[in-house]
Protein backbone atom coordinates (compact mmCIF):
# COMPACT_ATOMS: atom_id res chain seq x y z
CA UNK A 1 0.00 0.00 0.00
CA UNK A 2 1.24 3.52 -0.78
CA UNK A 3 2.19 5.76 1.96
CA UNK A 4 2.80 9.41 2.12
CA UNK A 5 2.85 12.43 4.58
CA UNK A 6 2.54 15.89 4.00
CA UNK A 7 4.58 18.78 5.73
CA UNK A 8 3.71 21.95 6.89
CA UNK A 9 7.69 22.66 5.57
CA UNK A 10 6.01 20.88 2.09
CA UNK A 11 2.80 21.94 2.01
CA UNK A 12 2.81 21.78 -1.83
CA UNK A 13 3.15 17.69 -1.45
CA UNK A 14 -0.19 17.21 -0.32
CA UNK A 15 -1.08 17.44 -3.98
CA UNK A 16 1.19 14.68 -4.99
CA UNK A 17 -0.41 12.58 -2.10
CA UNK A 18 -3.85 13.01 -2.87
CA UNK A 19 -3.14 12.34 -6.46
CA UNK A 20 -0.84 9.46 -5.69
CA UNK A 21 -3.27 7.82 -3.19
CA UNK A 22 -6.59 8.30 -5.48
CA UNK A 23 -4.59 6.85 -8.37
CA UNK A 24 -3.94 3.97 -6.69
CA UNK A 25 -5.98 1.07 -7.11
CA UNK A 26 -5.88 -0.43 -3.89
CA UNK A 27 -4.52 -3.25 -2.06
CA UNK A 28 -0.60 -2.64 -3.72
CA UNK A 29 2.34 -2.94 -1.42
CA UNK A 30 4.58 -0.17 -3.68
CA UNK A 31 5.56 2.87 -1.69
CA UNK A 32 5.01 6.26 -3.42
CA UNK A 33 7.99 7.87 -4.39
CA UNK A 34 8.49 11.99 -3.29
CA UNK A 35 6.90 13.51 -6.58
CA UNK A 36 9.61 16.26 -7.50
CA UNK A 37 7.73 19.13 -5.65
CA UNK A 38 8.01 16.94 -2.53
CA UNK A 39 11.80 16.48 -2.94
CA UNK A 40 12.12 20.19 -3.58
CA UNK A 41 10.80 20.87 -0.60
CA UNK A 42 11.45 18.23 2.07
CA UNK A 43 9.34 16.17 4.08
CA UNK A 44 10.31 14.37 7.74
CA UNK A 45 7.50 12.66 10.01
CA UNK A 46 5.31 14.75 12.58
CA UNK A 47 5.83 15.17 16.18
CA UNK A 48 3.43 12.66 17.90
CA UNK A 49 3.14 14.92 20.36
CA UNK A 50 1.96 17.64 18.14
CA UNK A 51 -0.14 14.94 16.40
CA UNK A 52 -1.93 14.30 19.41
CA UNK A 53 -2.06 17.58 21.74
CA UNK A 54 -1.69 20.31 18.72
CA UNK A 55 0.91 21.60 21.08
CA UNK A 56 4.45 21.09 20.74
CA UNK A 57 6.91 18.92 22.96
CA UNK A 58 9.95 20.46 24.70
CA UNK A 59 12.01 22.04 22.16
CA UNK A 60 15.39 22.97 22.05
CA UNK A 61 15.29 25.50 19.37
CA UNK A 62 15.63 28.42 20.01
CA UNK A 63 14.72 32.71 18.39
CA UNK A 64 13.44 32.23 15.23
CA UNK A 65 13.14 28.80 14.67
CA UNK A 66 11.46 28.70 17.92
CA UNK A 67 9.01 30.86 17.05
CA UNK A 68 8.16 28.76 14.25
CA UNK A 69 7.50 25.93 15.59
CA UNK A 70 5.44 27.28 18.04
CA UNK A 71 3.44 29.16 15.84
CA UNK A 72 2.81 25.83 13.41
CA UNK A 73 2.28 23.43 16.46
CA UNK A 74 -0.97 25.47 17.27
CA UNK A 75 -2.05 24.36 13.73
CA UNK A 76 -2.64 20.78 14.24
CA UNK A 77 -6.23 21.07 15.94
CA UNK A 78 -6.77 24.22 14.23
CA UNK A 79 -10.68 23.81 12.36
CA UNK A 80 -10.22 25.82 9.05
CA UNK A 81 -10.41 25.55 5.37
CA UNK A 82 -7.86 26.96 3.36
CA UNK A 83 -7.59 27.11 -0.40
CA UNK A 84 -4.21 27.45 -2.62
CA UNK A 85 -3.19 27.97 -6.01
CA UNK A 86 0.34 26.07 -6.69
CA UNK A 87 2.92 26.67 -9.26
CA UNK A 88 5.91 24.56 -9.92
CA UNK A 89 8.68 24.85 -12.53
CA UNK A 90 10.94 22.02 -12.12
CA UNK A 91 14.16 21.57 -14.61
CA UNK A 92 12.23 23.62 -17.00
CA UNK A 93 8.94 21.90 -17.22
CA UNK A 94 6.40 23.88 -15.43
CA UNK A 95 3.02 22.92 -13.51
CA UNK A 96 0.62 24.67 -12.16
CA UNK A 97 -3.17 23.07 -10.07
CA UNK A 98 -4.98 24.45 -6.57
CA UNK A 99 -5.62 22.96 -3.58
CA UNK A 100 -8.12 22.98 -0.98
CA UNK A 101 -7.70 21.39 2.69
CA UNK A 102 -10.46 20.68 5.29
CA UNK A 103 -9.62 20.39 8.66
CA UNK A 104 -12.13 19.56 11.68
CA UNK A 105 -9.66 17.05 13.50
CA UNK A 106 -10.41 14.39 13.74
CA UNK A 107 -11.67 14.76 10.28
CA UNK A 108 -9.52 16.10 7.57
CA UNK A 109 -10.06 16.28 3.98
CA UNK A 110 -7.28 17.47 0.79
CA UNK A 111 -8.69 18.31 -2.33
CA UNK A 112 -6.52 18.91 -5.74
CA UNK A 113 -6.75 19.49 -9.62
CA UNK A 114 -3.47 20.22 -11.54
CA UNK A 115 -2.74 20.33 -14.62
CA UNK A 116 0.66 19.09 -16.33
CA UNK A 117 1.48 19.47 -19.72
CA UNK A 118 0.31 17.20 -22.72
CA UNK A 119 -2.60 16.04 -20.14
CA UNK A 120 -6.17 16.94 -21.96
CA UNK A 121 -8.10 17.74 -18.63
CA UNK A 122 -7.03 18.71 -15.31
CA UNK A 123 -6.22 15.75 -12.82
CA UNK A 124 -8.31 15.90 -9.56
CA UNK A 125 -7.87 13.98 -6.61
CA UNK A 126 -9.32 14.12 -2.98
CA UNK A 127 -8.51 12.32 0.11
CA UNK A 128 -10.95 11.93 3.58
CA UNK A 129 -10.07 10.64 6.40
CA UNK A 130 -12.89 10.32 8.94
CA UNK A 131 -14.01 7.55 11.58
CA UNK A 132 -10.85 5.46 11.49
CA UNK A 133 -11.25 5.41 7.67
CA UNK A 134 -9.18 6.74 4.79
CA UNK A 135 -11.11 7.16 1.32
CA UNK A 136 -9.21 8.26 -1.86
CA UNK A 137 -11.58 9.44 -4.92
CA UNK A 138 -10.63 10.26 -8.60
CA UNK A 139 -12.19 11.72 -11.24
CA UNK A 140 -11.90 10.81 -14.65
CA UNK A 141 -14.35 11.90 -17.56
CA UNK A 142 -16.48 14.02 -15.24
CA UNK A 143 -17.20 10.87 -13.01
CA UNK A 144 -15.78 10.56 -9.57
CA UNK A 145 -14.73 6.87 -8.34
CA UNK A 146 -13.55 6.34 -4.67
CA UNK A 147 -11.99 3.58 -2.42
CA UNK A 148 -12.48 3.05 1.23
CA UNK A 149 -9.60 2.44 3.23
CA UNK A 150 -10.52 0.33 6.71
CA UNK A 151 -8.64 0.85 9.80
CA UNK A 152 -5.77 -0.82 9.84
CA UNK A 153 -4.95 -0.71 6.04
CA UNK A 154 -5.74 2.99 5.73
CA UNK A 155 -3.20 5.37 3.89
CA UNK A 156 -1.21 7.69 6.31
CA UNK A 157 -3.41 10.63 6.35
CA UNK A 158 -1.36 13.56 4.57
CA UNK A 159 -0.79 16.11 7.36
CA UNK A 160 0.68 19.63 7.57
CA UNK A 161 1.88 18.84 11.27
CA UNK A 162 5.32 20.47 11.66
CA UNK A 163 8.43 18.41 13.33
CA UNK A 164 11.08 19.97 15.46
CA UNK A 165 13.86 17.90 13.68
CA UNK A 166 13.19 19.52 10.61
CA UNK A 167 13.29 22.53 11.78
CA UNK A 168 16.60 21.78 13.19
CA UNK A 169 18.18 21.40 9.41
CA UNK A 170 17.60 25.36 8.91
CA UNK A 171 18.93 28.35 9.62
CA UNK A 172 15.75 30.63 10.46
CA UNK A 173 15.24 34.01 10.29
CA UNK A 174 11.74 36.36 10.33
CA UNK A 175 10.73 38.57 7.51
CA UNK A 176 8.31 40.96 6.85
CA UNK A 177 4.58 39.68 7.88
CA UNK A 178 2.00 40.80 5.34
CA UNK A 179 -2.14 39.65 4.15
CA UNK A 180 -2.62 36.49 2.64
CA UNK A 181 -6.14 35.68 1.55
CA UNK A 182 -7.15 38.08 4.03
CA UNK A 183 -5.32 36.40 7.08
CA UNK A 184 -2.51 38.58 8.98
CA UNK A 185 0.82 36.47 9.18
CA UNK A 186 3.93 35.83 10.34
CA UNK A 187 6.55 35.05 7.88
CA UNK A 188 10.25 32.93 7.99
CA UNK A 189 13.42 32.62 6.07
CA UNK A 190 15.05 29.37 6.02
CA UNK A 191 17.94 27.97 4.70
CA UNK A 192 19.83 24.69 4.79
CA UNK A 193 22.73 24.60 7.52
CA UNK A 194 25.98 23.79 6.54
CA UNK A 195 26.42 20.04 5.44
CA UNK A 196 22.12 19.65 4.85
CA UNK A 197 21.75 18.10 1.09
CA UNK A 198 18.51 17.44 -0.60
CA UNK A 199 16.67 20.73 1.11
CA UNK A 200 15.07 23.27 -0.50
CA UNK A 201 17.69 26.73 -1.23
CA UNK A 202 15.83 28.44 1.04
CA UNK A 203 12.15 28.72 1.64
CA UNK A 204 9.89 31.21 2.86
CA UNK A 205 6.62 30.26 4.96
CA UNK A 206 3.98 32.55 6.15
CA UNK A 207 1.28 31.12 9.02
CA UNK A 208 -1.87 33.17 10.66
CA UNK A 209 -2.46 33.03 13.65
CA UNK A 210 -4.31 29.85 14.20
CA UNK A 211 -0.82 28.41 12.56
CA UNK A 212 -2.00 27.30 9.36
CA UNK A 213 0.31 27.70 6.12
CA UNK A 214 -0.89 30.37 3.63
CA UNK A 215 2.01 30.73 1.66
CA UNK A 216 5.50 28.50 0.54
CA UNK A 217 7.74 29.46 -1.87
CA UNK A 218 10.80 26.99 -1.56
CA UNK A 219 13.74 27.33 -4.44
CA UNK A 220 15.72 24.78 -5.57
CA UNK A 221 18.75 24.57 -8.28
CA UNK A 222 18.66 27.16 -11.19
CA UNK A 223 15.55 28.66 -11.74
CA UNK A 224 13.41 25.02 -9.99
CA UNK A 225 10.72 26.66 -7.79
CA UNK A 226 7.22 25.80 -6.03
CA UNK A 227 5.08 28.39 -4.98
CA UNK A 228 1.84 27.54 -2.78
CA UNK A 229 -0.45 30.54 -1.90
CA UNK A 230 -3.75 30.47 0.21
CA UNK A 231 -6.67 32.22 -2.06
CA UNK A 232 -9.53 31.75 0.57
CA UNK A 233 -9.23 30.91 4.11
CA UNK A 234 -12.19 30.46 6.47
CA UNK A 235 -13.13 29.15 9.96
CA UNK A 236 -15.62 27.37 9.21
CA UNK A 237 -15.87 23.74 8.40
CA UNK A 238 -19.36 21.70 7.97
CA UNK A 239 -19.37 17.62 8.81
CA UNK A 240 -20.58 17.60 5.27
CA UNK A 241 -17.52 18.97 3.63
CA UNK A 242 -16.28 15.10 4.79
CA UNK A 243 -18.66 13.23 2.47
CA UNK A 244 -17.01 11.68 -0.59
CA UNK A 245 -18.62 12.62 -3.88
CA UNK A 246 -19.26 9.05 -5.05
CA UNK A 247 -20.46 5.91 -3.09
CA UNK A 248 -16.43 4.18 -1.64
CA UNK A 249 -15.80 0.85 -2.67
CA UNK A 250 -14.11 -1.53 -0.30
CA UNK A 251 -11.63 -3.12 -1.33
CA UNK A 252 -11.88 -6.59 -1.95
Amino acid sequence: MRKAAVLLLGLVVAVGVVLLTSACGGGGEEKASPTPSARATGTAAASPAARATGTPAASSLTGAAKDLYTLASKGTEAIYKATYKISSTTQGESSEGTMAIYSKPPKSRFDSTSTIPGQTEPTEGRFISTNGDSITCSKTAGEWTCTKFPAGQAFEEPSTAVDEQEVQKYDVSKTDGRKIAGQSTDCFLMRPKPGQTDLPDETELCLNGDGIPLYSQAKGPGADATVVEATDYSGSVSDADFQPPAEPQALP
